[in-house]
């Protein structure tokens, strides 16, 4: 509103007693007007938005006036002298210290200006930005403290494609994007300072949230802040973050702070039939902010082998949630797994046999678990079994790296027509499959598949006349 950026109301700072009563007051009345009271001091909803609205304008009074203060102290403190002998003032204030407040005092009255463009904006509800404590003040400041279930299909945006929703895309620039992406990633550490670090170490967090996060990793976070403490949380997105590395935060979020009811997959049916993404349905407690509970409790994950509709019965969930051990029917299998241990293995810890000590990462690496506990066939497990004590990371006794990558796929995946535009030799063209849904059957008949992939060997003054 006006470029302020209105932080959820408990993160914000600064609001005064007088603002808490208008929020205190706001709430019973918008009680008392949802439960029919006569007593209501609204009589309809125009009223309430209208006391919404005046709220904001308090708010942001409060901010302007907090603002000037901070700015007359530091400009007292750079006038701050003394007088030398000789009646000369000079600042007792040393160089790097005046830059430092220079540099505040710079950042205060930007921040004022804001807080000046939104007081004279006129304000109506359709352009307040959605605090939930003032929007849902009934739910937030009651007893309640937040909602009983957050269920959600958020949006999947890859990283680059992040940008201000309220700016087209093609507007946008490399540095506005990545501006946006900074605000989102400080929202999520306002939510949680005890896991990211605190709240005056910002520029410092313990933890730091991968900026290569799709955008639905920060609908997690805040969906999570708006339970409260007996809530439940629901929602359907890719399958992504199981696997990949900006998962990791998220992983490691919900093993410490979470109970982490199921994660539920189906290999029989997609869940969006026109959608070129694998979602996975997860199914979460709310969080323990501050305390990390969630190691104690045990982390299901379900791949159903039917439709979805062939096993909604609440007798088939409560077998689920019953299982201690890997367990397998016709129509599913369950994979239970302690949260302490996933959490284990993505430190990295591990007993060695022979030395009797535990190698251990600093930080939270991250685990396949969509790979390991959803897709991997029975013979995975088997496996890991009779390998027990014999088996060792590949990283353990080898070098793994990624080779290189060119990132122009549209140079060497080549259609028939392209080959004929560029003239491609057949012996530089292999037959590649570039997506398994290429694949009609078992045994692939090159003849099948679309597209070449340009290989070549031999240095430039090889291919001269080629």
């Amino acid at each position: 509103l006006g470029g302020i950026d209105f932080h959820v109301i408990r993160h914000m700072g600064g609001v005064t007693q007088k603002t808490k009563d208008k929020i205190d007051q706001l709430t019973k009345q918008k009680l008392k007007y949802y439960n029919n009271d006569p007593t209501c001091a609204y009589k309809c909803p125009k009223e309430i938005n209208q006391a919404e609205v005046d709220l904001f304008r308090e708010i942001l009074y409060e901010m302007q006036k907090s603002a000037q203060l901070s700015l007359q102290k530091i400009k007292a403190s750079l006038k701050q002298s003394s007088m030398d002998l000789f009646g000369h003032r000079t600042s007792i204030i040393d160089p790097s210290n005046r830059k430092r407040l220079e540099a505040e005092a710079r950042a205060i009255e930007s921040q004022l200006e804001n807080i000046n463009r939104a007081i004279n904006t006129h304000i109506d509800i359709d352009k307040l930005p959605l605090i939930w404590e003032i929007a849902f003040a009934e739910i937030f400041e009651t007893a309640k403290k937040g909602f009983d279930i957050v269920i959600g299909n958020p949006p999947y945006v890859r990283q680059e494609k992040i940008a201000d929703p309220l700016v087209p895309f093609e507007k946008t620039t490399a540095e506005s994007r990545k501006a946006y992406k900074e605000k989102l990633i400080q929202s999520v550490y306002a939510l949680y300072p005890h896991f990211f670090g605190e709240t005056s170490k910002m520029h410092k967090p313990k933890h730091k949230l991968d900026a290569k996060s799709d955008l639905y990793i920060y609908f997690y976070f805040h969906g999570l802040n708006l339970l409260n403490s007996q809530g439940s949380f629901c929602f359907i997105t890719s399958n992504s973050w199981l696997d990949v590395g900006y998962g990791k935060d998220l992983q490691e979020f919900l093993l410490k702070h979470c109970r982490i009811k199921m994660i539920i997959d189906n290999q029989a049916k997609r869940s969006f039939k026109e959608a070129d993404v694998n979602t996975v349905i997860c199914l979460f407690s709310p969080p323990d902010k501050y305390g990390e509970q969630g190691a104690k409790h045990t982390a299901r994950f379900v791949m159903f082998k039917v439709p979805f509709e062939q096993v909604l019965s609440p007798v088939i969930f409560q077998e689920i949630e019953s299982t201690r051990e890997r367990f397998f029917k016709p129509e599913y299998r369950v994979c239970p797994v302690k949260q302490k241990s996933l959490l284990e293995e993505g430190y990295g810890i591990v007993e060695d046999e022979t030395e009797e000590t535990e190698k251990v990462l600093s930080t939270y690496g991250g685990n396949k678990w969509g790979g390991k506990y959803l897709r991997a066939p029975d013979i995975y497990w088997t496996i890991l079994e009779k390998g027990k004590g014999k088996l060792v990371r590949l990283g353990d006794i080898a070098e793994v790296r990624r080779g290189v990558t060119t990132g122009a796929n549209e140079f060497f995946y080549l259609d028939k027509d392209r080959i004929e535009e560029w003239g491609i030799e057949p012996e530089y063209l292999k037959p590649v499959i570039k997506s398994p849904r290429e694949c009609k059957r078992i045994l692939i008949d090159p003849k099948d598949l679309k597209y070449k992939i340009f290989m070549c060997h031999q240095d430039k003054r090889e291919l001269q006349g080629t």
